[in-house]
């Protein structure tokens, strides 16, 4: 648990970072937090916190640098997306749209909104993801 934790926080800090325009440290804690989840993945593959989190990192690679995810990382994302039912919140739609965004799927990221707008989710990273990416309703 506590691994996980702090690989959000380097996550978390990597945006941050990248809104500041100290694109060293963003990436640098983005890259450390990577490699945590990747290690925690490969030991527990079924732990949802560490999954969920490599998936948020994956995407602000993509976000910060374009840099697309690896085949192990890519396989996580294709579970996800595929898999209805392990979208279990408002939060996993969220991210779902945003890892459809970075896979250039933007039908998939518009259902996913479109769910989310009508749930009454108004979060405001995600509302700026939304309009951002047009794909609001």
């Amino acid at each position: 648990g506590a691994a996980v934790d702090l690989a959000e926080f380097r996550i978390d800090h990597s945006v941050l970072a990248d809104r500041i325009g100290d694109r060293a440290l963003a990436q640098t804690e983005l890259q450390g937090a990577m490699d945590s989840l990747a290690n925690l993945v490969r030991e527990k593959p079924k732990n949802r916190s560490s999954l969920y989190q490599l998936l948020r990192g994956a995407y602000q690679q993509w976000h910060q640098s374009g840099q697309l995810p690896n085949e192990q990382t890519n396989a996580v994302i294709e579970q996800f997306l595929t898999g209805r039912k392990s979208i279990e919140s408002c939060d996993d739609a969220s991210l779902a749209a945003q890892l459809a965004v970075m896979r250039g799927d933007k039908v998939l990221a518009s259902s996913y909104t479109s769910y989310l707008l009508e749930k009454g989710y108004f979060d405001p990273g995600f509302v700026a993801f939304c309009k951002q990416q047009q794909i609001c309703d």
